[in-house]
């Protein structure tokens, strides 16, 4: 059996040393845009802004481990899935070759992108996201200096920390979020004051209840319009409103929810048989069925043996 992985990040990685346990002879290929062996986390960003790590891409979860019949793929840009005739099209992108490799089983792990809110221009160089290696060098450029300003929008888990981190290395913070809660979607209301309560006592200021109109250029800083009238002048602003599942390889090919998720059941099995989607890309249907692209939850798809779990050759 050959098994192609589209995406070597954590998800991918994971599933592959999962089921590299049990199953060392089948043919894998793995398939990664990125010329690395260590998949970035953005966790990282606010553990280096808090001093326990000197760099953001110290931290780590899984990597490429050496597995045998395996073949990494490096700087491989995947750019069709035929699922009816079970082959992957791609390129590489230092020289633009043509790649093209059957499978017997498909393994989707490309993750998401950050969502991009209507506010944000393309000439907006002092807002950044929280998702990927640039976006921490940008954002520990910014807080470094003397007195600096910073807006956090979002409202999960992940722009909650950020908030706390940014303000634990000396930056003014004003967090602003739609909802009348912190996490609304994660916590229940106990843990979510507690957690406003921890950002308040360390001087963030919470806007709670609005919203980003626009933002406009000012120099070397940014003015921030909200929805009640009022503005702001900020260094930097950070952006953690969520992220979208980069499943557009597989559209019309199996089943999704409204948001792009890939529905799968208990063993990351999509609507075809051959197909699994793993981390970012799927969503478990029935009593889990609610997206939390988390590190977490991309990790438990492989080493916790919903791949491996009798029902995938292995």
């Amino acid at each position: 059996m050959k098994i192609v992985v589209i995406g070597g990040a954590h998800a991918g990685l994971s599933a592959v040393n999962a089921f590299r346990q049990v199953n060392e002879t089948d043919e894998v290929v793995i398939l990664e845009k990125n010329l690395r062996e260590r998949p970035f986390i953005s966790a990282g960003i606010k553990l280096a802004l808090n001093g326990r790590v000197t760099s953001a891409e110290q931290v780590n979860f899984e990597h490429f481990e050496g597995q045998p019949n395996t073949t990494y793929r490096s700087g491989v840009l995947v750019e069709r899935v035929d699922a009816a005739a079970k082959k992957v099209y791609a390129r590489t992108i230092d020289n633009g070759s043509i790649i093209e490799e059957s499978y017997d089983k498909l393994i989707y792990a490309l993750g998401s992108s950050a969502r991009v809110p209507s506010f944000v221009g393309a000439d907006l160089d002092r807002v950044v996201f929280v998702k990927d290696e640039q976006d921490a060098v940008d954002i520990n450029k910014f807080a470094k200096g003397f007195r600096k300003r910073a807006l956090v929008y979002g409202g999960g888990p992940v722009s909650t920390e950020l908030a706390a981190a940014l303000a634990h290395s000396g930056v003014h913070v004003t967090f602003v979020t739609r909802s009348k809660r912190l996490m609304t979607r994660y916590f229940d209301q106990a843990i979510q004051e507690d957690s406003e309560k921890t950002l308040t006592d360390n001087k963030v200021v919470l806007r709670k209840g609005q919203e980003v109109v626009s933002v406009d250029n000012q120099g070397k800083k940014i003015e921030v319009n909200f929805n009640n009238g009022t503005s702001e002048v900020f260094d930097f602003m950070a952006i953690a409103a969520g992220l979208q599942p980069n499943t557009m390889l597989l559209a019309g090919q199996v089943d999704m929810r409204e948001n792009g998720a890939i529905v799968v059941d208990d063993t990351m099995k999509s609507s075809n048989p051959d197909i699994y989607a793993i981390g970012d890309s799927a969503v478990v249907d029935g009593k889990f069925d609610q997206y939390f692209p988390l590190i977490v939850r991309c990790v438990e798809d492989g080493p916790r043996g919903r791949l491996c779990g009798g029902r995938f050759g292995c």
